[in-house]
This record gives structure tokens, C-alpha cells and sequence, in this order.
């Protein structure tokens, strides 16, 4: 505490008190609660993370009454029909993009004759076709400027209502909604080719994947 000599409009010296230290420790009081703030949100993080941690060494156990593995177009459709039989699906997508060689380039599909389509691959091709029907989907080029050439049929055949021409990603979009609109269960992951297979009298009672994700199942189609 000092006392501190004024002067106010009158010229007349006024004595004042002042508390010089009260800035000063108001300051470190300050200080010490920033560092109790700091230090209580370093230990709410190091719990945060020590709890995700621990899960993450828990591996992740899914059940399905169907199991298949590999999202090439067989793939799909096997996991499609079974959901629609009313069973609970899980398909593994080992690549992350469904559909194989159909949705990665082979969409110039020599059909010939339309008879031997029937079930999911019939629908497959129609959903397609109806995909080239909005005009939105003409992005590279006009319908009218399309040839409309195929193999044995009209790339887009407006009598059977099928495509047999189309972009790979058009073909994955596909294969996406029919996955989704059944309900199967889609993971992606990688089966682990060392231990991988687990079996219970000769019957394989589960799959794991690379990152030891369990799966299980009372039918596996690979």
C-alpha cells in the first residue's frame, strides 16, 4: 500500500491510497487458475483417449445368418437374394467398390440373346437402362448422339427394356442400391489368409478379417 499525492482541478494536493500489489496478485491468481484449467482438460483428454484405445484392442464381433465374402457381381447377387429369402446378410467388400469386373470396365456385355437373362441379372440390366432414361445421366454426350450399338442387341434396347452398354460407375451405383434397398449388411475388410477360417467340426464357425473383425455365421458363400 503507498499513498500518492494528487492534484485535482483547484490545484489542491490530494493524498490517495493506492494497492500497488493488487494488479499483481490478481495476476497470478489468474495464472494459477489457467494452468488448473489446462491441466483439468490435458486429463479429460488423456482419458478420452485411453478409453478409445482400449475399445480399439476389443475386435469388433458381427452375426449374420448368411455370410459372404467378396463384392464382385456373384457376390452381390448372392447376398441380395438372400436378404430378400428374409435372412440377415452381412456381405465383406474386400475392395470397397461393389460389382468386380462388371463395375470396373466391363460394361460393353455381350448379351446376344436377352432369353438367358432372368432373376437378379434381369433386374441388373433393367435398372440400368431406366438409369439412362433421366437425361441428367447424359453428361459426355447427347442421347441422340449415343450409336446405341451392342453386341447381338441395342446397347440400350427400348423393347426389352435392358441395357447391355454402360459406365462402370452407373453399373456400382446400381449394385450399391440394390445392397441397400435388401438390407444386407455391407463391411469392408480383408480376410486374414493366415487364421482367417476358423472351424467347429469341419463346419467354419466364423471368419476374421486383417483388423480382427469377427464374423459370424450359420452359412458362408465365398
Amino acid at each position: 500500500m503507498v499513498t500518492i499525492m494528487l492534484r485535482t482541478t483547484n490545484r489542491l494536493p490530494v493524498k490517495t491510497k493506492v494497492n500497488i500489489l493488487e494488479p499483481i496478485c490478481s495476476a497470478r491468481l489468474n495464472a494459477r487458475s489457467s494452468r488448473r484449467w489446462r491441466l483439468a482438460i490435458v486429463v479429460f483428454l488423456s482419458m478420452l483417449l485411453l478409453g478409445a484405445h482400449s475399445q480399439a484392442d476389443e475386435p469388433l464381433i458381427h452375426e449374420a445368418d448368411v455370410v459372404v465374402y467378396g463384392d464382385a457381381a456373384g457376390g452381390v447377387t448372392a447376398a441380395v437374394q438372400a436378404a430378400r429369402d428374409g435372412k440377415r446378410v452381412i456381405l465383406v467388400s474386400q475392395y470397397g467398390h461393389l460389382g468386380g469386373m462388371t463395375s470396373s470396365g466391363l460394361g460393353w456385355t455381350d448379351i446376344g440373346n436377352t432369353d438367358i437373362l432372368g432373376g437378379l441379372s434381369l433386374e441388373f440390366y433393367h435398372r440400368v437402362y431406366l438409369h439412362y432414361q433421366d437425361d441428367a445421366a447424359w453428361t459426355h454426350e447427347s442421347r441422340n448422339e449415343f450409336k446405341n450399338l451392342g453386341q447381338g442387341a441395342p446397347g440400350l434396347n427400348p423393347k426389352t427394356e435392358l441395357a447391355s452398354v454402360f459406365e462402370p460407375h452407373v453399373a456400382e451405383a446400381v449394385f450399391d442400391a440394390m445392397v441397400k434397398d435388401s438390407g444386407v449388411k455391407l463391411i469392408e475388410g480383408r480376410l486374414d489368409l493366415n487364421n482367417g477360417v476358423p472351424k467347429s467340426e469341419r463346419r467354419i464357425s466364423e471368419i476374421i478379417l486383417e483388423d480382427g473383425t469377427k464374423i459370424k455365421g450359420k452359412m458362408f458363400i465365398d
